[in-house]
């Protein structure tokens, strides 16, 4: 089984969707759309936000070769054929929530939600044991033992 947090919770979709070796795979506060989370990033900077977003995508395409549209989960998810545990906190305000309701609602059964409330970020930490246990028995129902 694969767990990834964030970007690596992103590069776990994608990469279970282009290799089927992945047997259960856990997602946690990611994003859908990558130009989208970069936008939402600079919000505070009003009708800037598009020119430093744009620039941001412009850097990735000639400076690391990577088109961020063309790679962002919401395009792989519908893909993957491995059950998906889905973590988001309601008030994250870095990566939106919306963003895991649109991967959970595009992902294919088998397929679960944890919706966490009363924290922003770091879930693993506000709810050390449950958080652990949620995991554990998410990879013991998809992968045995």
């Amino acid at each position: 089984g694969v767990w990834g947090y964030s970007l690596g919770g992103a590069m776990g979709i994608i990469t279970s969707a282009k290799y089927k070796g992945i047997d259960a795979l856990v997602s946690d506060s990611v994003f859908a759309n990558f130009p989208e989370m970069v936008t939402h990033y600079y919000q505070n900077l009003g009708p800037l936000k598009y020119i430093f977003s744009s620039f941001s995508r412009l850097l990735g395409r000639y400076v690391l070769g990577v088109r961020f549209i063309e790679n962002s989960p919401e395009y792989f998810v519908d893909k993957i054929t491995s059950p998906i545990l889905i973590i988001h906190s309601v008030e994250d305000d870095f990566v939106p929530y919306e963003h895991a309701k649109r991967l959970f609602n595009k992902a294919p059964e088998p397929k679960k939600l944890w919706e966490v409330e009363g924290v922003h970020i770091g879930l693993d930490r506000a709810f050390t044991s449950e958080y652990r246990e949620t995991i554990l028995s998410f990879f013991k129902q998809h992968l045995g033992g």
